[in-house]
């Protein structure tokens, strides 16, 4: 997997990952009105010389290409690129709230979705995404069993990077999985993240978009 991650990163080079991760919606707040997102980061040139005194190097970009290193990513906004993946390339607005009803189940108002543009994602580049978190979930050699169900087919990736600051000792490393299910019906985007203390894990509540 090293061999692979470090080639794909000599041959595609810093700008095709930073567009597509902007285009998935990473490095930007996502539109719903709370008072603490963030925006996260997708470090570029200009990022790196500013913070690091140098531009983006090969460790930078594979570092990138797997979402560590400087890149700094949200909750909600995974929850919306795992959507895009399962929905086959339309990046809906997120909304926390489907409609407003009175006691009696009256409508008040309700939110229509709203896509906010459609990604040019070819269906054989999703074939190869949806295939890979299936197998990772479900295949024999999959390193996300953990997220697998028994009454539903689930698509998703291995725990991702983690806090790990070595200067903050008392904080505890943390990691996350993203995935989405079912595979053959409505779609819907979760987020997990785990607290890993003495190798004991508490799982917070999906995140659903």
């Amino acid at each position: 997997m090293r061999h692979v991650v470090l080639s794909s990163r000599n041959q595609t080079g810093a700008a095709p990952i930073i567009d597509w991760a902007l285009k998935l919606g990473f490095g930007a707040k996502s539109g719903i009105p709370l008072r603490g997102e963030v925006e996260g980061r997708v470090p570029n040139d200009e990022y790196m010389k500013a913070t690091h005194g140098r531009r983006l190097l090969n460790g930078d970009i594979a570092n990138l290409s797997i979402g560590q290193g400087d890149t700094q990513v949200t909750p909600l906004q995974m929850a919306q690129a795992m959507a895009i993946v399962a929905n086959g390339g339309t990046f809906f607005q997120a909304r926390l709230v489907q409609q407003v009803q009175t006691l009696d189940n009256q409508i008040v108002t309700a939110y229509q979705v709203r896509a906010k543009r459609t990604l040019d994602l070819s269906p054989a580049t999703l074939d190869e995404l949806r295939t890979g978190m299936i197998n990772a979930v479900n295949g024999a050699g999959g390193t996300g069993h953990g997220a697998s169900l028994d009454n539903v087919e689930v698509a998703g990736q291995k725990p991702g990077p983690r806090n790990g600051d070595r200067k903050i000792r008392s904080a505890p490393p943390r990691g996350s999985r993203d995935s989405y299910r079912p595979i053959n019906r409505d779609m819907l985007s979760r987020r997990f993240t785990k607290a890993m203390l003495a190798a004991k894990c508490t799982v917070a509540a999906p995140l659903r978009q």
